[in-house]
């Protein structure tokens, strides 16, 4: 048989209901799985979000006490000497190179909404990000590196400020220094612009500013929950959590003493983000067999309807394999055309999505991955009734319609 695309365009035309169905099935499976694999993907990379602070070195300590008073003043006196304390604790423990307050980290878990920063002086522009009150030590503590002006010491970091590179794009996206310049925060004091650092992470990385953050050196702490990160020298990280463990004192009803190796796969955006992903393939996963099923379903009716159509090209001299060559190629136009129709939505839907997930990239694996898992998926299906197909004998061609 001569497998010119004319007769099969004819029977297309006249089952073009079924054609339409099967269409459509691999476009609106195409976009919901390529959509996934991008929302996956997007789930993998902030699972696995370097914070940039060198953590091989660094140890997390939280301390959470009951409150000494019910007075506020007396309750913040309290905690002020606590976290005194404390700090001169870890800061005598042997292989600590610095020891840091902070008010935010990645690995915090409590969930918080980001700061509204404002240029008062340079035309009221404004960001968002995460203001971290912490001390002069945080330099060290963090490794940060200066790229414009430096970190201030002294009593000048007391009305100073050091914002990351994230947070200076956004709240001067010209050229030149912003050293000097005024920044204002919410719930905070106008500060002076001291210098700017690279990027580092110091919230969940699923939140839009993570990297976005005002380092400010009057730390004061919270007359609950004390936070510290400390840096230890190199290969001295184990040493310090035992030590400190021991040197802070065990847990008690009124005070809980955590010591652990800093991680940014400690905190619950990474294990949201795994499981987040194991849904997401379940989905997929889920989507490829109602796909499959569908594209079964609607081929094996096709043969149904056609049976006397292919009895009669059998009686005209087509072979099984030809029959099995008819199919495979309608079932390969109808997989193209649900292809086109799927990348476009997958476009839509991607544009969508880009709204509200920052940092949303649709490479172009996405949907070649896509595309030759639906091949392969309508292919399967179309291969049982093909060879259905292929079976049906001449003499059926003598039936009445």
């Amino acid at each position: 048989m001569n497998l010119d695309l004319g007769p099969i365009i004819r029977s297309i035309t006249r089952q073009r209901g079924a054609f339409a169905l099967v269409v459509l099935e691999i476009a609106s499976g195409f976009a919901i799985i390529a959509c996934i694999l991008v929302a996956s993907s997007w789930y993998l990379h902030i699972g696995h979000t370097t914070s940039g602070h060198r953590e091989e070195d660094l140890v997390d300590v939280a301390i959470v006490s009951a409150a000494a008073s019910s007075d506020p003043e007396l309750a913040r006196t309290g905690a002020i000497e606590r976290a005194q304390i404390d700090t001169a604790t870890i800061q005598r423990t042997p292989g600590v190179l610095a020891v840091a307050p902070l008010s935010a980290s990645l690995i915090d878990d409590h969930w918080s909404f980001p700061t509204r920063f404002t240029t008062p002086v340079d035309g009221e522009r404004e960001a968002f990000g995460w203001s971290v009150y912490t001390s002069p030590a945080a330099g060290e503590v963090l490794g940060l590196h200066p790229i414009d002006g430096g970190l201030p010491q002294g009593r000048e970091a007391q009305d100073a400020v050091v914002i990351t590179r994230c947070l200076r794009d956004d709240l001067f996206p010209g050229p030149g220094s912003v050293v000097g310049r005024s920044l204002l925060d919410e719930g905070g004091a106008p500060a002076r612009i001291a210098g700017v650092v690279e990027d580092v992470v110091m919230r969940i990385p699923f939140l839009k500013h993570a990297r976005c953050a005002a380092f400010r050196f009057s730390h004061f702490p919270d007359d609950r929950e004390a936070h510290y990160l400390v840096r230890t020298a190199a290969g001295q990280r184990a040493a310090v959590v035992t030590a400190l463990t021991g040197s802070l004192g065990p847990s008690r009803p009124d005070r809980l003493v955590k010591v652990r190796p800093f991680s940014a796969r400690a905190g619950k955006a990474h294990s949201i983000s795994s499981g987040i992903v194991v849904i997401l393939s379940i989905m997929a996963v889920t989507v490829g067999v109602v796909a499959l099923l569908g594209a079964l379903a609607v081929s094996s009716f096709l043969v149904a309807e056609r049976t006397r159509q292919i009895g009669i090209r059998r009686a005209l001299g087509a072979t099984r394999q030809d029959v099995m060559r008819y199919f495979l190629v309608e079932n390969a136009l109808a997989v193209a055309a649900g292809t086109v129709l799927g990348i476009i939505a997958t476009l839509v839907l991607y544009l969508m999505m880009k709204r509200l997930f920052h940092g949303l990239v649709l490479d172009w694996r996405h949907l070649a991955i896509t595309a030759a898992l639906l091949w392969v998926d309508a292919t399967l299906a179309a291969l049982v009734p093909a060879r259905r197909a292929a079976d049906i004998p001449p003499h059926v061609a003598s039936r009445g319609s």
